[in-house]
């Protein structure tokens, strides 16, 4: 059996929206944090000093910006190196992780089970195996049709 390769990157809009989002979040809480005069009430059950609201401002504008810049990492990360799903006639070999480097090569006969799980409605392929479990979102494949036909195949190869 010739190999079947599918591609494997972060499609853009799994991450730009979030970034964008925790840039409006970072843009808003920074000039709260610059400007705020004001005692913070929590759902009426916590109520916060200026320093302390400031503080906690400064906390929620810290996040946002981490969010930002591992959301960023993670986009150029997955554009700048080439990374594939390769299915051959004994294994697949797939990256560990969404953003791993590592890839790791599993032998179809220590596989004991693949299925399909859906999480928060996005749907990951979870290959159990000898040595552990390997995830596959389907967002992480390029073209339609991929996932069902990588799911497919790996069923027959079991």
């Amino acid at each position: 059996m010739e190999e079947k390769r599918y591609t494997y990157k972060p499609k853009t809009t799994t991450f730009i929206f979030p970034i964008l989002f925790f840039l409006i979040c970072a843009v808003v809480l920074g000039k709260l944090a610059l400007q705020n005069k004001e005692v913070l009430l929590i759902n009426g059950i916590l109520e916060l000093n200026v320093s302390q609201a400031t503080t906690f401002y400064w906390v929620l504008f810290t996040f946002s910006v981490l969010l930002i810049l591992s959301g960023s990492f993670a986009l150029l990360k997955g554009f700048m190196s080439f990374r594939e799903i390769v299915v051959t006639g004994k294994q697949i070999s797939a990256p560990k992780s969404g953003i791993s480097s590592k890839i790791i090569h599993i032998e179809f006969h220590n596989i004991s089970n693949i299925d399909v799980i859906e999480i928060n409605r996005q749907k990951m392929l979870k290959i159990i195996h000898s040595e552990g479990t390997l995830t596959i979102p389907k967002n992480m494949l390029s073209g339609r049709g991929e996932f069902d036909e990588l799911f497919l195949l790996l069923l027959k190869k079991i």
